[in-house]
């Protein structure tokens, strides 16, 4: 019977995978009244993909992105950002005299890209209503600006510094909000927002980097009051509005292996692009992962179920550090046939169910994560529309970079080949 039982089950698991390895063991009495035989599957066929998301909705990140760069896969990167503002203040002396006014951008310490090369930031004003065409921005949101730019500020980045990026602004623009400030024109919020939607950041084509920028930055009017003995000189500022400051951000995919992705409904086999599928934070590109055979467990004669199940995947980090950073753990979601998140990935205690970097050999030349995934398998094999769930891996920060990763598909080199490892226990025969 268990010689019988035995060649069953590797029959079964070889039509459906390419299994390495199988190993059997005995647990006796960790099960009531029976002998438990363990079976590892060493590898249970998966099929890996590359999507791309209609939308990511960016509304609440902390910082936004400025700049553009050559990608070697995703062609040209580029993130722009809309920024609204409101004065703190709407008294200036009506004696006071207009100097300047400029933006104070602070940054956030992250980018991407080559920062070694100087950025140079294209400032227009935004002519459109910045407010949500939905309930939310999203990475693709955009607004009208006026045709002509206000400034074009060329400067060394700095991003990993507490410094700031002081950029002048258009000496008119700034003199004809002063006035209107101090005429008393613009006394509230509305008023201030009915004439001033806002600015937008744009990086010119040249751009090596993406930066990042606090919402603490600032528009500052510099300006001076005449006293009995000296003028004094004073400042005005215009604090960024959060909620209504966002980043737009695209990937041209121009050229190979990624020249295009399809609707967000479809997505591209790691076999057509070169045994790879592929992940970008802030353009809405992860990658898919399905695990079509599950149901062969069925057939195993006698009474089982999965001890353990776990994915495992290797990074490729052939590219430059710069733009593609290895990141101690990836996010997981659950997805249906349409492509669509349903559902964060979680443990039998609801915590999230991250991957992480589980090995690491040669100077970080071979990177492996892997992630659990057995609440993942028994909810997709109870639930009435589990058949059509599958597994999307995306990057942390997922609206708030550019972080991009290159994970080696089921069909890799053997050493490399993404997996799933499948722990089970056979106690009733």
């Amino acid at each position: 019977m268990e010689l019988r039982s035995f060649t069953l089950i590797l029959l079964i698991f070889t039509a459906v995978a390419c299994s390495d390895e199988i190993q059997e063991s005995t647990i006796g009495d960790k099960w009531i009244n029976s002998d438990t035989r363990i079976i590892l599957f060493d590898t249970l066929s998966v099929k890996s993909s590359t999507l791309k998301l209609d939308s990511l909705i960016v509304s609440g990140s902390e910082r936004v992105l400025i700049g553009q760069y050559d990608d070697p896969v995703f062609g040209k990167v580029n993130s722009k950002s809309y920024f609204q503002f409101l004065p703190t203040r709407y008294n200036i002396d009506s004696e006071a005299k207009y100097d300047s006014i400029a933006f104070i951008l602070r940054y956030d310490r992250y980018s991407t890209g080559d920062t070694l090369f100087s950025q140079k930031f294209l400032i227009s004003e935004v002519t459109e209503d910045l407010k949500p065409h939905d309930q939310f921005y999203y990475n693709t949101s955009y607004y009208d600006s006026a045709p002509g730019i206000l400034t074009a500020h060329e400067f060394a980045p700095r991003p990993r510094s507490k410094d700031s990026v002081h950029i002048s602004l258009d000496k008119q623009f700034g003199e004809i909000l002063f006035k209107k400030l101090q005429d008393q024109e613009i006394t509230n919020p509305d008023r201030f927002l009915n004439r001033y939607q806002g600015l937008v950041l744009e990086p010119d084509h040249s751009g090596t980097a993406i930066l990042a920028f606090s919402k603490n930055s600032f528009l500052r009017i510099y300006y001076t009051n005449k006293e009995e003995l000296e003028d004094k000189e004073e400042i005005l500022d215009l604090k960024v509005l959060p909620e209504n400051t966002f980043h737009n951000t695209s990937a041209g995919l121009t050229k190979d292996p990624l020249p295009s992705l399809p609707i967000q409904e479809q997505s591209v086999p790691s076999s057509e692009t070169g045994n790879l599928s592929y992940i970008q934070a802030g353009t809405g590109i992860a990658t898919k992962i399905e695990i079509p055979h599950l149901k062969s467990l069925e057939d195993i004669e006698g009474t089982g179920s999965i001890v353990e199940a776990k994915l495992k995947f290797y990074l490729n980090t052939s590219k430059d550090r710069t733009i593609r950073p290895v990141k101690d753990s990836l996010r997981l979601f659950i997805i249906n046939h349409r492509n669509e998140i349903i559902a964060d990935v979680v443990g039998y205690n609801n915590q999230p169910t991250i991957a992480n970097i589980e090995k690491k050999e040669g100077e970080f030349s071979i990177i492996r994560y892997s992630v659990p995934i057995k609440k993942f398998i028994d909810d997709k094999n109870n639930a009435y529309d589990g058949d059509d769930w599958s597994l999307l891996i995306y990057a942390p920060n997922l609206t708030s970079s550019v972080d991009a990763f290159e994970l080696y598909g089921e069909a890799a080199a053997k050493e490399l080949k993404m997996k799933v490892e499948i722990t089970y226990a056979i106690y009733d025969e």
